[in-house]
């Protein structure tokens, strides 16, 4: 089986005494693409509404 982001040295431990890698935490992961999802609609959102504002002003 092909593994696609294989490690490049085996041998690396980052956190050596520990077996585990204690910063990754993939509930948080998800929470995080949430947030930015939303915050990214809210973003077209406000883009879209100051476009449509602008070109609608009445130029003098």
């Amino acid at each position: 089986m092909l593994r696609l982001t294989p490690p490049l040295y085996v041998d690396i431990k980052p956190f050596y005494p520990l077996a585990i890698n204690t910063l990754l935490k993939p509930n948080f992961s998800i929470l995080m693409y949430a947030i930015t999802s939303l915050m990214g609609v809210y973003d077209i959102t406000y883009y879209f509404h100051l476009l449509i504002r602008n070109t609608t002003r009445i130029q003098y």
